[in-house]
C-alpha cells in the first residue's frame, strides 16, 4: 500500500472509534464529586468614617519682580557702517569628465565657475548645484564631439550653459560663467604593457 491509502484507512479507523466512543456512551450525566471548601469568614465591615473636611492651603506667594539683569538685554542694534558684502560672488561647479556624442569615446573635462551679482543668488546655486550639473551633464552629453572642439564650439557651448543656467537662478543675475578648464580628448589608455 503507499502512503496516501494508509493514511486514509487510519483516518476512517479514528473515526470509527470517535463516532463509537460518542454515541455509545450512557445518557446520564456524571456526578460532579464534592470539593472541600474552606469554612467562611463572616466579613466585617468597617464603619463608614466622617467625610474630612477639606484642607484650606494658604495661597502661593507671587514673588516680587526682580531687577532687570543687564546680560539679559536686547542684542545690540546693528551699526550701519558694518554693510552687508558687495558683490560679484563666485562658485565653483568642480570638474566634470562628459562623455559627447559621435564616432569613439572622446570627453569633455570642463571646469566651471560662476559669478552671480548677489550672495542670495549664491546661495541659491549652492544648494542647487545638483540640479545645475545634472544640466550640464545632459546638454554636454548631447553634443557631438567636433561641435565641442575649437574656440568656436566652446563659445556656443558657453553661450549656452550660461543662458540655460541663468534661466535657472531665479533669486539674482548670473554675470559670467567661466571655463577654468576645458579640454576635448579621447580616454587617456593604459600602456599595452602595463596592467
Amino acid at each position: 500500500m503507499n502512503q496516501m491509502t494508509r493514511m486514509g484507512v487510519m483516518f476512517a479507523i479514528l473515526l470509527a472509534i470517535g463516532l463509537y466512543g460518542a454515541f455509545s456512551g450512557s445518557d446520564e450525566k456524571p456526578e460532579p464529586t464534592p470539593v472541600a471548601k474552606a469554612p467562611a469568614t463572616p466579613k466585617t465591615r468597617k464603619a463608614p468614617n466622617s467625610p474630612t473636611p477639606p484642607i484650606k492651603r494658604a495661597p502661593d506667594p507671587i514673588p516680587a519682580p526682580s531687577p532687570p539683569d543687564p546680560t539679559d538685554a536686547a542684542p545690540p542694534e546693528v551699526v550701519a557702517d558694518a554693510a552687508a558684502p558687495q558683490g560679484p560672488f563666485a562658485y565653483s561647479l568642480g570638474e566634470h569628465r562628459i562623455l559627447l556624442k559621435g564616432e569613439g569615446r572622446r570627453f569633455l573635462t570642463v571646469k566651471i565657475d560662476l559669478v552671480m551679482n548677489s550672495a542670495k543668488a549664491r546661495d541659491e546655486v549652492r544648494r542647487r548645484r545638483g540640479q545645475l550639473v545634472r544640466m550640464l551633464f545632459f546638454l554636454c552629453s548631447k553634443r557631438q564631439a567636433e561641435g565641442t572642439m575649437g574656440s568656436e564650439g566652446r563659445a556656443r557651448l558657453k553661450a549656452d550653459l550660461h543662458e540655460r543656467f541663468g534661466n535657472a537662478i531665479k533669486s539674482g543675475d548670473l554675470l559670467e560663467l567661466n571655463f577654468v578648464r576645458y579640454e576635448v580628448g579621447a580616454p587617456q589608455s593604459a600602456d599595452a604593457g602595463s596592467e
